[in-house]
């Protein structure tokens, strides 16, 4: 698998974690105006040869941890350092049966063929989250929870 798709399907998947779904971005309101945390404890790469192989953050690249301002639309890793933190912009967010659904795409580097596109699904009731993004030839899981802060 191209390393530039790589990165950036990993850096999209950790951007998208840090999405919140409908319940917290509707009836959760805070003082910090629909903030939420959002932990990824188990992720997955997935590629035509080798199926779906379970790594690390390290292994990735990628935080565990994300920032969602469900108000700015706006997805920011954490712990990471200033000039890795690239923000995610939330294209489209929906309510279907109980779950957030956000969605959106990232280019990466505009002189290559490495744009992701990714989806987070919350459960309203319980801030489980899945996140995906996938690309040309390789796709990437990421399994935690989301809460409001």
């Amino acid at each position: 698998m191209n390393h530039s798709v790589k990165l950036i399907s990993c850096m999209l998947l950790l951007s998208l974690l840090s999405m919140p779904v409908g319940v917290f971005a509707q009836k959760g309101k805070n003082s910090n105006g629909n903030m939420l945390i959002c932990a990824i404890s188990n992720f997955f790469e997935c590629d035509v040869d080798t199926g779906c192989v379970p790594r690390t953050a390290s292994e990735l690249n990628a935080p565990q941890f994300l920032k969602i301002d469900i108000g700015k639309k706006a997805i920011t890793p954490v712990g990471v350092a200033p000039s890795d933190r690239h923000v995610s912009k939330i294209v489209s967010m929906a309510e279907i049966d109980g779950m957030i659904i956000l969605q959106g795409m990232e280019d990466g580097d505009a002189k290559r063929k490495d744009g992701v596109g990714w989806s987070i699904s919350m459960v309203e009731d319980t801030g489980e989250m899945t996140i995906t993004a996938s690309g040309r030839g390789a796709g990437f899981v990421g399994l935690g929870a989301c809460s409001t802060y």
